[in-house]
């Protein structure tokens, strides 16, 4: 089984992409609030803690590295940890813009039911590839460390509802159209998808973890199919076509 050739970004699109996403209003100081070198300390401290953790992030490393001096991160951010903080919740809005965007491409690419529901399985198999595994141990490592942090954990949620309030919006339009079982939970049926996602991701850390086959994709992508399109209907069992548009997702 071929997956479809999506070029999608392990975050929000570069040069303005055309599917800004409601989790872009939801920490607006990373974007609307910050001056030019609050943005430059967090790009590069997003860079130092992708490649080494937070423990690796050192506030006189990090101003040497984009030529600052130590109190601008406090005037920029206030404390070390609000840095942080403000890092993961960046760092989790990037992990989680790639499935809106895709999910856009198809709300806005499918003309009739049967295209909406092969283009909602090539979403779903690209989702699943274990060449995402990068994007989704980000997530992760987001989420521990959100864990013992109140404030972070706060944000987090969030983002996290507002995902999941914004995908389930596209569903319910598809149900209005017609395009979606009107008996279908699609609540449930994104939040079930989502955590069989995170389970792949644990499942990985078995050397030879049998999740990553063919079979098991295909029957994670059969119970979405039955709840959104009926009880009969199997996961398209080829969507080896790009979405259209989705060159708009790609990398530079």
């Amino acid at each position: 089984m071929a997956g479809p050739d999506l070029s999608a970004p392990d975050g929000p699109a570069s040069g303005g992409s055309e599917h800004q996403t409601e989790t872009d209003e939801v920490i607006p100081i990373l974007t609307a609030n910050l001056r030019p070198n609050g943005e430059k300390l967090l790009r590069a401290a997003i860079e130092i803690i992708d490649q080494g953790g937070v423990e690796a992030l050192r506030v006189e490393h990090l101003v040497r590295q984009v030529g600052l001096t130590i109190p601008e991160i406090y005037r920029q951010f206030g404390s070390r940890q609000e840095l942080v903080n403000a890092v993961q919740a960046e760092r989790y809005v990037r992990s989680i813009a790639e499935t809106r965007q895709l999910l856009d491409l198809v709300s806005e690419g499918a003309s009739d039911a049967e295209e909406f529901r092969i283009m909602v399985n090539q979403v779903m198999w690209e989702s699943l590839r274990p060449e995402r595994l990068d994007n989704l141990w980000r997530r992760v490592n987001v989420l521990g460390s959100a864990y013992a942090n109140h404030e972070m954990l706060d944000t987090i949620s969030e983002i996290a509802r507002t995902q999941h309030r914004a995908m389930v919006e596209v569903l319910q339009n598809a149900r209005q159209r017609g395009w979606i079982s009107a008996e279908a939970d699609v609540a449930g049926a994104y939040s079930w998808f989502v955590a069989m996602v995170f389970g792949r991701v644990m499942a990985k850390l078995e050397r030879r973890s049998p999740l990553y086959s063919e079979r098991w994709t295909l029957a994670i992508m059969d119970v979405v199919n039955q709840e959104l399109f009926g009880r009969n209907t199997p996961a398209v069992s080829e969507v080896s076509r790009p979405l259209p548009g989705s060159e708009k997702t790609a990398k530079p």
